[in-house]
């Protein structure tokens, strides 16, 4: 059981990571002029609605796992 608790800990640390990047590597695209704020703002958006989404599937696994 500690290890499906170690486990979902890491995979969550690691997508947040990996999601958190990708909004830097956004924000540095707009800052460069490879896109648009809106664009940027659109991309962003879509990056927190997966955060969002991925939050609520880890609360459930977390309680299923616990």
């Amino acid at each position: 059981m500690l290890f499906q608790v170690l486990r979902v800990v890491k995979t969550r640390q690691v997508t947040y990571s990996v999601l958190n990047h990708l909004i830097d590597y956004v924000q540095n695209l707009e800052k460069v002029g490879l896109l648009e704020e809106k664009e940027m703002l659109h991309l962003h958006d879509a990056v927190q609605v997966i955060l969002v989404v991925l939050f609520k599937f880890y609360m459930q696994l977390w309680a299923f796992v616990i």
